[in-house]
């Protein structure tokens, strides 16, 4: 999975109402749009991760690590910038999500990756 796969699928769960305003599909108006995914050429890469996925998301660690560090960073933008919308900031431990992977290296380098993850941050990307 590439970066613009996620930038691509993003687009795609974004509608206009009637008034011209941008809004995000909800879970109905997503199975009415796209009753199959991965029929779908925006959304087939993520929705073959999670069809190979089964019932967990940490069975391909790779992504899981992808996953908990983009929910990390959207923590983070929420931190900075939620409250004026009323988001509440919630702590969220990445090393006892990366320890969810079975993946004896994801796991013993926890720490680390919430480090990484706080650089990009730091970065401002």
């Amino acid at each position: 999975m590439f970066r613009d796969n996620l930038r691509r699928a993003a687009v795609s769960l974004i509608a206009t109402d009637g008034d011209g305003r941008s809004y995000v599909i909800d879970y109905a108006e997503f199975l009415t749009r796209f009753p199959d995914p991965c029929a779908d050429a925006a959304l087939a890469p993520l929705a073959d991760i999670m069809r190979e996925a089964h019932s967990s998301m940490t069975a391909n660690p790779v992504f899981w690590v992808r996953v908990v560090g983009y929910a990390y960073l959207c923590q983070k933008f929420l931190e900075a910038n939620g409250e004026d919308l009323g988001f509440s900031h919630r702590e969220m431990v990445v090393p006892a999500l990366l320890a969810a992977a079975d993946d004896a290296d994801i796991q013993s380098n926890a720490a680390g990756q919430q480090r990484i993850f706080d650089t990009i941050t730091d970065e401002g990307l």
